[in-house]
């Protein structure tokens, strides 16, 4: 019944667990309405006992905009939970009915295909297969796609230099674009790079998340050339719209704090691979870099494969990570 204490091995690391399997919807009454603290210890964990007790539940009383912060977080991430499959069905359904249409030329053209027996039926992992967010913005070419090129220069010595800066409204487009590519297949993404985009598609990740048991992040990367790359974009994907874990993940207030950063999202550490709630000390493990000296000379060749933390070359199940 009371709080769970853990405490890292460093005063500076402190983190904060919002765990709704701990309790069910009797404790989370009693503790909105009844203010009782141990009701609401049951959905908490903290490295720092002194810290739940007075910032969350205050020394004296309950602080009343904290508990809605710890309500909110249970009852929606327990509704979603709930939904997890149907909202998979649904997504699956969806998608394969927006991309039937548009291979077939939209519903007249899907009617006479279908008496001509020439109904096109959608792949998930094609060319042509484009998610449900890509429907809702089709835009895959860039503003004014030439400007970013032309502001890539080819000396004489041939080596091509970039000269755009943070701001820049071609490197802008370029960045929002991408982020929308994120949500599309492998083959989706490496099509768009390197035919409309005429840039160089590195590869396309699936990564591990450790705390979920599933590649459940996606990423991609680009450059503008395959060596000597000036400009190195990096897209992750974010929350998919009939993905329950990334909705559960939007609405987990969990955070771990970093010496000298702050409080980090802690779904979104987990997402990148940098440790996991189950162990909090891994976050500290792989945060922390002893005894480490950075080689400026070393270079990164662009155009090596995924390594052995991540998947590459494949889309991620649609049944699902959105982490983020």
């Amino acid at each position: 019944m009371a709080f769970e204490y853990n405490q890292t091995s460093s005063e500076s690391f402190r983190y904060l667990i919002f765990r709704p399997e701990n309790g069910g919807i009797g404790d989370l009454f009693r503790f909105l309405v009844l203010s009782n603290k141990a009701s609401g210890a049951k959905f908490l964990e903290s490295s720092d006992h002194d810290f739940v007790a007075e910032a969350l539940l205050g020394g004296g009383g309950v602080t009343p905009d904290h508990r809605w912060v710890i309500f909110v977080s249970i009852i929606v991430r327990k509704i979603i939970a709930l939904f997890g499959k149907p909202m998979e069905w649904t997504g699956y359904i969806v998608e394969f009915l927006l991309n039937l249409l548009s291979e077939n030329g939209n519903l007249l053209g899907l009617l006479y295909n279908l008496l001509h027996g020439k109904v096109v039926m959608p792949r998930r992992d094609s060319e042509t297969f484009v998610s449900a967010i890509g429907h809702l913005d089709g835009r895959i070419d860039l503003y004014k796609s030439n400007l970013l090129m032309e502001e890539i220069s080819e000396p004489a010595s041939g080596q091509r230099i970039i000269r755009v800066e943070i701001g820049d409204r071609a490197l802008m487009d370029l960045c929002m674009i991408a982020s929308k590519l994120a949500y599309e297949n492998a083959s989706v993404v490496r099509n768009v790079v390197n035919h409309h985009w005429k840039m160089h598609f590195v590869d396309f990740y699936n990564c591990w998340n450790d705390y979920q048991k599933e590649r459940s992040t996606q990423v991609f990367i680009l450059c503008d050339k395959p060596k000597d790359a000036n400009l190195i974009l990096i897209s992750f994907r974010g929350t998919e719209p009939f993905d329950a874990d990334d909705w559960c993940t939007d609405f987990d207030y969990s955070w771990y704090e970093i010496p000298k950063l702050g409080k980090v999202h802690m779904g979104f550490l987990e997402a990148l691979g940098l440790g996991s709630r189950v162990d909090t000390s891994t976050f500290q493990e792989l945060l922390q870099v002893k005894n480490t000296k950075i080689n400026s000379s070393t270079a990164v060749d662009v155009t090596t494969g995924p390594t052995h933390a991540a998947e590459g070359g494949r889309d991620k199940p649609s049944d699902s990570r959105r982490a983020g």
